[in-house]
């Protein structure tokens, strides 16, 4: 994919790229541990320890109320892409084929879903889109680019279809 086609649908897709990121099921703890001179009372050494822990349920149960999705097992991923996909394991290149995948199976089978099929696309593309930040700092700017368009033409569909469906109920 040449660089110079991603980009225009990058740009129009732009403002819809941050509404397709969506809250993994954890949080960032940062410890401090200090130690401290006895004799005069400074610091002499500090560790920082940062690392991330599951939500407890309850915070998690609100997340979703406000909206965010969550992340979706290694079972319903492979359910919605059609084959088996296990997200942890998944490469640069696999991971660009998975948002394919999934764009495919959207664009293909948007117009029978109902909210639950949504929300169950949304929690594949959490999946996705945490293993995406893990691999962030190896892809390549095509495969970046690439992805970025998937989200943010996930997103403008599932908009697209809230949307329709306001209009729908008002009529």
């Amino acid at each position: 994919m040449k660089l110079s086609h991603v980009l225009p649908a990058l740009l129009l897709a732009l403002p819809f790229a941050t509404l397709a990121q969506t809250a993994p099921a954890t949080h960032q703890v940062t410890e401090v541990t200090e130690t401290i001179d006895p004799a005069t009372g400074k610091v002499t050494k500090r560790t920082t320890r940062s690392y991330s822990e599951p939500v407890p349920a309850a915070a998690a149960a609100e997340a979703e109320a406000r909206g965010a999705v969550m992340a979706a097992s290694d079972a319903d991923v492979s359910k919605t892409l059609g084959k088996k996909t296990a997200v942890s394991s998944l490469t640069n290149t696999n991971l660009v084929a998975a948002y394919d995948q999934l764009l495919e199976q959207t664009r293909n089978k948007r117009s029978g879903w109902q909210a639950a099929d949504w929300t169950a696309a949304a929690s594949v593309m959490a999946s996705l889109n945490t293993r995406y930040e893990q691999l962030r700092s190896v892809l390549t700017l095509d495969e970046k680019l690439s992805i970025r368009a998937n989200q943010a033409e996930f997103q403008a569909l599932r908009l697209g279809q809230q949307v329709t469906r306001q209009i729908t109920d008002k009529l």
